[in-house]
């Protein structure tokens, strides 16, 4: 009599188990929207738990054992369609039938895709890093560049404004020889200190250095063939950015002849001015412009950081 109640109890509790399955299996069928995932996951998790229940009151209930798979089935089948993938595969652990089996291998390849996306998507994003880095550098790069040529024309510029001033002094000096050239070359060149280290050379028509502000002119080379010289003694004026065997540095020269009474070349005055101290004074403004870079570079990156850990999540979410 106890079977008998018992058996009838759970057959009740079958009955009720299944009607409730069919009518999940039929929303999710329908599209007809569950209130929440949570709610629905609940829902077919209770009567997988009480078909559970009903097979170990009667351990050879065929209709329980089928209703949760079917369950399972459903379960598997809901999850799949929003993305948990997880709770897809947890619902059909130690199933077995060809309807499980096809389900496990739908599950299976969209695990697959899935985690192949993902992984594009995340050689995409250090890819994008990687570019937007090495954009930053070949930017910075060039700009430093751009920038020192701009300030190099600006120094010849200016080498062009004082050197003529330079020449009118020597010229008006009435002085030629190396004995008195060289205090007049050493005063004009600490007279125009506050423009810079400029260095100040007075050579002949031949090249023979007469003075020089920063070296001893008899121990000078001929400089008749410096480019600038040649184009002073040419064209009139002469500049060069060049190395300079003297200093041992490189420099940025502007050149202009003194002329005789009759427009004769009879001396060529040069200026100079260390491409180092342009280089000193361009450092604190490269600086500011690293800095920008770092910045720019930083915020883009967790701007992409935090797009790419979205867009996985929503990878993660769909199927």
């Amino acid at each position: 009599m106890t079977s008998i109640a018992i058996v009838s109890i759970a057959m009740a509790l079958l009955l009720a188990l299944a009607e409730l399955v069919g009518r999940r299996q039929r929303r999710v069928e329908e599209g007809i929207r569950v209130e929440t995932r949570a709610e629905l996951y609940s829902d077919l998790r209770d009567v997988i738990a009480g078909f559970a229940a009903a097979r170990g009151v009667w351990e050879e209930n065929d209709v329980a054992a089928d209703g949760e798979t079917t369950a399972r089935l459903l379960l598997a089948r809901s999850a799949l369609a929003m993305g948990e993938l997880g709770t897809a595969e947890s619902a059909l652990r130690g199933q077995d039938g060809e309807e499980v089996g096809a389900l496990s291998a739908e599950i299976a390849e969209a695990v697959k895709t899935r985690e192949g996306t993902l992984r594009t998507t995340r050689r995409v994003s250090v890819s994008l890093l990687l570019l937007q880095l090495l954009v930053a550098v070949a930017l910075g790069v060039w700009g430093f560049f751009e920038l020192r040529a701009y300030h190099l024309e600006i120094e010849v510029a200016e080498l062009e404004r004082l050197t003529p001033l330079v020449a009118l002094a020597i010229k008006e000096s009435k002085v030629s020889t190396p004995t008195d050239l060289e205090p007049l070359v050493d005063r004009i060149a600490r007279d125009l200190a506050s423009q810079g280290p400029l260095r100040v050379t007075v050579a002949d028509r031949a090249g023979r250095v007469l003075a020089d502000s920063e070296a001893e002119a008899d121990g000078l080379p001929s400089h008749a063939d410096r480019p600038e010289f040649v184009a002073a003694a040419r064209l009139g004026q002469g500049t060069a950015t060049r190395w300079s065997e003297t200093l041992e540095q490189e420099l940025v020269y502007f050149a202009i002849p003194i002329r005789d009474a009759k427009g004769e070349p009879t001396l060529l005055v040069r200026l100079a001015i260390p491409v180092e101290f342009i280089t000193v004074q361009l450092r604190a403004l490269v600086g500011a412009v690293a800095l920008a870079f770092v910045v720019s570079v930083l915020s883009t990156s967790l701007v992409t950081m935090f797009l790419t850990r979205h867009l996985t999540r929503a990878i993660e979410r769909i199927r």
